[in-house]
């Protein structure tokens, strides 16, 4: 118990984590948000904590201050994720549904083929009901029905207008079935719409971030030269899913045959393939003087390129894991830190918990 406790206190950021992932599961299925509680149990915890010091052995204050920090942790999380959930803000656009409205959306990802129609998330900006325009939050699962080969696809970062006919997903009917309801809930999406072309109109400029429509363009040519490359069909769309996570060319027949034989993960770009770029590029750079003569342009260098391949393959939750643990990695050599792969990893969870606390239900996550 005593050797335990000892590796315990040299995981600082796996005693945080903890805490902190309690009040994130606490406060998204909690119906109550955190801070009508924040404030007295605070006062109640800082008061038990200096009014009475002067009695407490400091080992004894050591341990209330531990209380102190975890307790915080905790209700930070509740607070935090509670607030994060979608429908808790009262600017979500469910909380303005209306037949007769318009909402423009700005496309959060590329579209991408699923058989007949494309599928795509939107953001969802505004609400325009009669002179009314009402400035919104929240996410669509959007699918767009092409009616010929000339429709233009509207692509990640436009703005489109269009009627406001929004779907509830389906539930699952059956115990045990998919439910397609809650996953998307999950994602922090609650409405899909199905569009077709008559039904958009493109409203101002593409705001895409230079840097991410860069990375996208790369993506197309990559898969451009994959495509050019390989004549076989199916050995394409492997190629494809296997270096840069696009699936959208895997048949329901390949889909079938590696399910069947328990080896669907091959198919998904995971920290796996982060790890090997990190080792390959890491020996690569250690051929050049000047990048190991200063002590973090190497680091700097594999950070950007990690991040670079992390963003070009979708940043999935198993690929945002692995791009900042590497980071955390890169960091700390140079430093001349030791670095526990424990401790590591709960700080890269720590860090994707803030960014997303809806994260906690992803597979690639968990």
């Amino acid at each position: 118990m005593q050797n335990r406790m000892v590796r315990l206190t040299h995981l600082p950021a796996f005693r945080m984590l903890l805490p902190f992932l309690c009040g994130i599961l606490i406060g998204l299925y909690s119906r109550y948000s955190a801070p009508i509680l924040l404030l007295p149990c605070l006062l109640l915890l800082f008061v038990i904590a200096f009014r009475y010091k002067p009695k407490f052995h400091a080992l004894q204050f050591q341990q209330w201050q531990g209380l102190l920090l975890y307790s915080l942790l905790l209700l930070s999380g509740w607070c935090y994720a509670w607030l994060r959930v979608p429908t808790n803000r009262p600017d979500h656009y469910s909380h303005f549904l209306s037949e007769d409205a318009q909402i423009t959306l700005r496309l959060v990802e590329t579209p991408e083929p699923k058989g007949k129609l494309y599928r795509t998330e939107a953001a969802v900006e505004e609400i325009m009901l009669g002179a009314d325009t009402i400035s919104v939050s929240g996410k669509l699962l959007v699918y767009i029905r092409p009616d010929s080969n000339n429709f233009r696809i509207p692509d990640y970062g436009d703005w489109i207008a269009t009627p406001m006919q929004l779907q509830v997903p389906r539930k699952a009917t059956n115990p045990g079935t998919f439910d397609f309801q809650r996953y998307l809930l999950r994602q922090g999406i609650t409405h899909t719409l199905y569009l077709t072309p008559d039904e958009i109109s493109y409203s101002g400029n593409n705001t895409a971030h230079p840097f991410l429509r860069w990375t996208r363009s790369l993506r197309d040519y990559l898969t451009a030269a994959i495509t050019n490359a390989i004549d076989d069909e199916g050995a394409e769309a492997i190629a494809l899913a296997l270096l840069i996570g696009n699936r959208s060319l895997l048949d329901d027949d390949i889909t079938d045959t590696f399910s069947s034989t328990g080896t669907m993960h091959i198919l998904a770009v995971s920290g796996l393939h982060v790890g090997i770029i990190f080792l390959f590029f890491d020996k690569l750079l250690s051929l050049f003087p000047i990048l190991v003569r200063h002590r973090y342009s190497k680091p700097v260098a594999l950070m950007l390129i990690i991040w670079t391949y992390a963003i070009l393959t979708g940043l999935s939750p198993s690929i945002y894991r692995a791009a900042i643990m590497f980071s955390f990695l890169s960091l700390g050599r140079p430093a001349g830190k030791h670095t526990n792969s424990f401790n590591i990893l709960a700080a890269s969870a720590f860090l994707l918990l803030i960014i997303d606390p809806m994260m906690v239900w992803q597979v690639g996550f968990q």
